[in-house]
Formats: C-alpha cells, sequence, structure tokens
C-alpha cells in the first residue's frame, strides 16, 4: 500500500456518510435555472453597498479530492466555496 492509498482510505474513512449529507441537502433545494446562492438577500445589498469596488473573477485548479472536501465542508457550514476562499484570503492579507 503506497501512501497515496493510506490517504485515500484516511479521506474515504473521515468522509463516511457525510456524501449523504450532501444528497439530503441538495434534494431539499429547488431546483432553478439560476445558480444556487446561500447569501441572502440582505447579505448580498450589504456586500454591493460596503464594496463600491469592481469585482474580478479568480479561477484557481485544484485536485478532485480537495475539491470534494471543499464541497463537504461547506454544506456543513452552510456556506459557499466563494466565502471561505474569500476568507482565507482575507486572513492572509491580513497578517
Amino acid at each position: 500500500m503506497t501512501v497515496f492509498d493510506e490517504t485515500d482510505t484516511k479521506i474515504r474513512e473521515e468522509t463516511e456518510g457525510l456524501f449523504d449529507e450532501v444528497i439530503e441537502r441538495r434534494n431539499m433545494m429547488t431546483l432553478t435555472t439560476k445558480n444556487p446562492s446561500r447569501a441572502t438577500i440582505e447579505d448580498k445589498l450589504v456586500d454591493k453597498e460596503s464594496t463600491k469596488e469592481k469585482l474580478h473573477r479568480i479561477s484557481i485548479d485544484v485536485g478532485d479530492t480537495m475539491y470534494k472536501n471543499l464541497k463537504i465542508r461547506a454544506v456543513q457550514e452552510n456556506r459557499t466555496v466563494a466565502d471561505i476562499t474569500r476568507s482565507l484570503w482575507h486572513d492572509y492579507l491580513n497578517k
């Protein structure tokens, strides 16, 4: 067994059962033609009012395992991956 196999096994054990929770939450969401957003209308208004800056979209490449774990964690915390990423950048830049 390689280090990668051990890591993969460990991740699978830690996330076992979480996929059911993700699927259950997804099924509770209504279907829409627009991208779903967890932010409330108030959050969006506060965001736009507080930042008059032009927004930029940034794309990064991540592996399947990291992306899957990110999505699971985001669902558990009722946040979006973008919210988590912004928070990390904010903390990093304010060191």
